[in-house]
């Protein structure tokens, strides 16, 4: 059975009578080949004009001139110098993006607001609302666009830079390889970067990257006398935060912003579907899994991706946040580790320190669903779905992690549980979307 049924031309399916039209309004399920040949200029059992190539397997892959677009649909490639704008102005958003974040963290050194918990919350709601458009419920394309523009706002990714289109001449499973190994050094990548512009900027501003907290704030001292209150106890926090500081803040938030993504690319590296007893990558039906290529690329890439990224990442942080729990005078307490790590426990209660690992797992949960769920069925899979976020709301009733400094913080628990609520209900509207189309299929 095709993946995406307008993809292949064949006969006339009444059973997806009025679930697929072309541009043109045209039923592509009742025209059947022939007609939809003429009528068009396809010439194959792929629907070309769609994106797909002809004699693909399943007809899944695209077209040189076409992207992948959701699960397994394709979408004409804009022209060469649009495709280029929009991957510079991606590149430009994603950049400024990580500027806002990580000099709002480090503006607000040492604190823990409100208004930055509550934007924690969002963020983590929009980048688990976005992986809705991953699950096949047949969304209106009003609510996909939705979709794409909450996970553009919340996640660094292939939202806002896909190569797809300047990769022609690559096949799918290359073009798939390199996007792995890309993602894969990403971080380390990241890491490089950050360490040099701190590097230099602590050279520059007289602060030099490794020098101790103890220097910086005796040299900072003696240059706020006289200054006013306020202006004081800024610069006493500024003078605590040393370069080496700013540094793990801005590899905290960017791998924060990530992490969905990274999630997605180790899973799709053993995501395969089985064709006529044989399995084939399902980024590339062309591409046979488990034996040559993809085994070295499973070993090398998915492997490490897993164990580093989807299990390490959550466990590294755990480390730290432990530690400093049980550090001799408090140590979650202190300046450094608020700054530091801040972003993972600011607004949680002392005895729900971990609770940002919680979240984490929902957020693997819901990223293994959408990659591997499809194997149970559609419909299955979205119940699956439901039933993880119905145990989410649950833990965050019954654990009630956030910290109440006042009355004014009531208001982060009331936000998450809606947030949960909102990506429940989403889940199970998208499910009554599906079954009410199959339902009028049948009838």
């Amino acid at each position: 059975k095709c993946i995406y049924p307008s993809a292949c031309l064949g006969a006339v399916n009444p059973a997806l009578k009025d679930q697929h039209l072309d541009e043109s309004g045209q039923d592509l399920a009742m025209a059947g080949r022939r007609q939809t040949n003429a009528n068009n200029s396809d010439q194959g059992p792929c629907a070309t004009r769609l994106g797909f190539r002809n004699q693909s397997r399943l007809c899944h892959t695209c077209a040189n001139n076409a992207k992948r677009k959701g699960v397994a649909r394709c979408e004409m490639c804009p022209t060469e110098g649009q495709n280029v704008g929009l991957m510079v102005l991606g590149f430009i958003l994603i950049v400024g993006a990580i500027v806002f974040l990580v000099s709002s963290s480090i503006e607000d050194a040492g604190q823990v607001k409100l208004s930055e918990s509550i934007q924690k919350i969002l963020l983590n709601f929009l980048q688990v609302i976005a992986f809705a458009a991953a699950f096949p419920l047949r969304w209106p394309s009003m609510i996909e666009g939705l979709f794409e523009f909450q996970g553009s706002i919340s996640t660094l990714g292939e939202h806002l830079l896909n190569p797809d289109c300047l990769a022609t001449t690559q096949s799918a499973a290359e073009l798939f390889y390199s996007k792995q190994a890309m993602y894969a050094t990403s971080p380390f990548l990241v890491a490089l970067i950050s360490f040099v512009f701190w590097y230099v900027k602590g050279q520059c501003a007289g602060t030099p990257f490794f020098e101790k907290r103890s220097q910086m704030e005796s040299k900072r001292g003696s240059l706020t006398n006289g200054q006013s209150n306020a202006v004081q106890t800024k610069a006493a926090r500024a003078a605590k935060t040393t370069p080496k500081d700013k540094f793990i803040v801005t590899i905290c938030t960017v791998i924060y912003l990530m992490f969905p993504t990274l999630c997605t690319q180790a899973f799709s590296m053993f995501h395969c579907r089985t064709v006529a007893g044989q399995q084939f990558l399902a980024a590339d039906m062309e591409e046979p899994c488990y034996e040559g290529r993809h085994l070295i690329m499973v070993v090398f890439l998915g492997l490490t991706q897993l164990l580093a990224f989807v299990f390490g990442l959550p466990a590294l942080v755990y480390f730290f946040l432990h530690r400093n729990k049980h550090l001799e005078g408090g140590g979650l307490d202190k300046h450094v580790t608020i700054v530091r790590y801040g972003l993972f426990y600011g607004a949680y209660k002392d005895d729900t320190y971990y609770w940002e690992i919680i979240i984490t797992g929902r957020k693997i949960s819901i990223v293994a669903l959408s990659v591997f769920g499809s194997a149970m069925g559609i419909e299955r899979q979205a119940q699956m779905v439901i039933a993880v976020l119905f145990v989410c709301i649950s833990l965050e009733i019954s654990g009630d992690p956030y910290r109440l400094v006042n009355d004014r913080y009531r208001i982060l628990s009331r936000l998450e549980i809606a947030a949960l609520f909102v990506q429940w209900g989403t889940m199970w509207c998208g499910l009554m979307i599906f079954a009410s189309q199959d339902y009028e299929s049948r009838g």
